[in-house]
């Protein structure tokens, strides 16, 4: 079919629900992949078929102030905040443990 102006409109035309609903039954468990929340248009139109969220922070680089706005972005939806996963903290670890100090 045609290439839509918007690709969000991919996601809110039934694509994404279809699928989802397809999976519900043979799935404990369905994770989607976004793109970041600040910013973007997708993250929200998923929300609308998921059941919660679990947000990416990478540690040393996600500020708290842009954590917190991600998390306040999610609210609106009313879909639980799951959980937040810490990228590159086993990196901190390992030169921790390499200078000795752990």
């Amino acid at each position: 079919g045609p290439i839509p102006l918007f690709p969000s409109d991919l996601l809110g035309q039934g694509g994404l629900a279809n699928i989802v609903g397809r999976l519900r039954p043979i799935a404990d468990v369905i994770l989607v992949d976004s793109p970041p929340v600040l910013g973007m248009v997708d993250t929200t139109v998923i929300l609308e078929q998921v059941d919660g969220a679990v947000v990416v922070a990478e540690h040393g680089k996600t500020r708290a102030e842009h954590l917190r706005r991600a998390v306040e972005t999610l609210a609106p939806a009313n879909r639980p905040l799951r959980g937040v996963v810490t990228r590159r903290l086993a990196d901190v670890i390992d030169e921790l443990v390499n200078e000795g100090r752990l």
